[in-house]
């Protein structure tokens, strides 16, 4: 199955690469507004000066971007874009970038979010083998290679697709490794790297959470204290554009009641999206959502609410309205093990119940 897997992300692959643009005026191409700044690092860091890598990446977004293509070379250096100061903890992805930049030039910012879809495609499956529940696994997976948002976000040259990567090897991780020797570590690795990302405090913190409530607190304790500390370059200086960014005019203690309206709409606008783009995976969310709130006992359903929580809130924080999806992009291997771990425990809940009868019947 794994090889099928390989297979169906080549051929995702080369779909997006080939048919990619604007559909109904929103942004499906492979080169998006604020995936400029990290390609401008990412030639930065190999040796080009500011005015070398202004040029490159203002002249490829005129020929191939589709939205906001059209900027000055300058307007990207670190003293004079006003989002550096943001952006600037998020190191990974360029530096995971040089080699392939260095060798395909700008196109090769689109590799790391590429090999970033096959590992929540093989992750799915890892899940699923864990489970014993492989041909659901791949069912799932096969709907998420076909979801037009998945691939939206997953193969733009963005930092989503490599947090989304990074979160489904915690999943796997926290199924397949048992000592806490190798877990830990591991998990303040993923915890660390997810940090140099893109912000995302509020996912890991959900995480810890759900950690805490499989019986590993010392685990769950020194993963949320990692959290926080990497998290601490990025609020430095950020609080106030970083939390509603549109409301900066408002007082601190209109922003709770604000945040509260920015979650209704978010959460609106988000279903509503999905309805019109996206049915598959707006699909497999609902059955994730019911699946969890009726097996809420479980250690998947209650990973998967946390996240989901967590990842509307952090829309909400941001305030975009109509982003896609995008900042629930981690929220995918969460699905799939809720998906995995309740409908495995229906079909062993059919087969005990017929067991059962038949131990009845021989007694009697």
């Amino acid at each position: 199955m794994l090889v099928s897997i390989v297979i169906l992300w080549l051929i995702s692959t080369a779909t997006k690469i080939k048919y990619n643009g604007l559909i109904y005026g929103l942004d499906f191409g492979l080169y998006h507004p604020d995936g400029k700044l990290y390609t401008f690092r990412t030639l930065n860091l190999l040796g080009r000066s500011e005015i070398e890598a202004g040029n490159l990446v203002s002249s490829w977004y005129a020929e191939h971007a589709f939205k906001l293509k059209y900027f000055e070379p300058n307007s990207l250096f670190f003293d004079v874009h006003p989002l550096w100061q943001l952006y600037r903890p998020r190191i990974l992805y360029p530096i995971l970038s040089v080699p392939f930049v260095g060798l395909f030039g700008i196109p090769g910012m689109l590799v790391v979010p590429a090999l970033s879809m096959l590992i929540v495609l093989v992750s799915v499956m890892l899940i699923g083998f864990k489970l014993k529940n492989e041909n659901l696994a791949f069912v799932i997976a096969l709907l998420l290679s076909f979801s037009p948002v998945v691939s939206r976000w997953m193969f733009a040259n963005i930092t989503d697709g490599l947090l989304t990567a990074i979160t489904c090897i915690f999943v796997v991780s926290f199924l397949h490794v048992k000592k806490d020797s190798v877990f830990l570590p591991l998990s303040i690795l993923l915890v660390i790297l997810g940090s140099l990302t893109r912000v995302s405090v509020l996912q890991w913190l959900a995480i810890c959470i759900g950690v805490y409530v499989a019986n590993q607190r010392r685990n769950a304790l020194v993963l949320g204290f990692t959290s926080v500390m990497m998290f601490i370059p990025s609020a430095i200086g950020n609080l106030e554009t970083g939390v509603l960014p549109n409301e900066q005019s408002s007082s601190i203690f209109e922003r709770p009641v604000q945040l509260l309206f920015s979650m209704v709409k978010v959460g609106f606008f988000e279903i509503g999206q999905l309805l019109v783009l996206d049915r598959i995976l707006l699909c497999l969310l609902v059955l994730a959502i019911i699946a969890s709130v009726l097996n809420f006992s479980r250690v998947s359903s209650k990973f998967f609410l946390l996240l989901l929580i967590s990842l509307w809130i952090t829309g909400a924080v941001n305030g975009t309205i109509g982003v896609n999806f995008r900042y629930q992009l981690p929220l995918l291997p969460f699905i799939a093990y809720s998906l995995l771990d309740s409908f495995r425990f229906k079909f062993d809940f059919i087969n005990y119940g017929r067991d059962s009868r038949v131990v009845r019947k021989i007694k009697n």
